[in-house]
């Protein structure tokens, strides 16, 4: 997402994943970013937990909620790549 936002010349004010989402949502590469911020959050969540439990909670988030956010940027991406052509 951040290449695609350097391309278009969208200027980041932190190159943090939270503000490349945010502009990612605010320039129309992504949509529900509410979704996006839990995805994040989740990730944040298995980079410091052991937990099987959490593990679980978050395998599960990712096949019923975060696997789709992937498969619509991904098909956005193509898409301004066909586009671009």
């Amino acid at each position: 997402m951040k290449d695609v936002l350097d391309d278009e010349a969208i200027k980041l004010p932190l190159a943090s994943t939270r503000s490349v989402v945010r502009a990612a949502f605010m320039a129309g590469l992504i949509d529900r970013g509410p979704v996006w911020m839990d995805a994040l959050d989740a990730r944040n969540r298995m980079s410091h937990t052991y937990s099987l439990e959490a593990f679980q909670e978050v395998a599960a988030d990712v096949q019923d909620r975060f696997a789709s956010l992937f498969e619509a940027l991904h098909d956005t991406l193509l898409l301004r790549i066909v586009d671009g052509l």
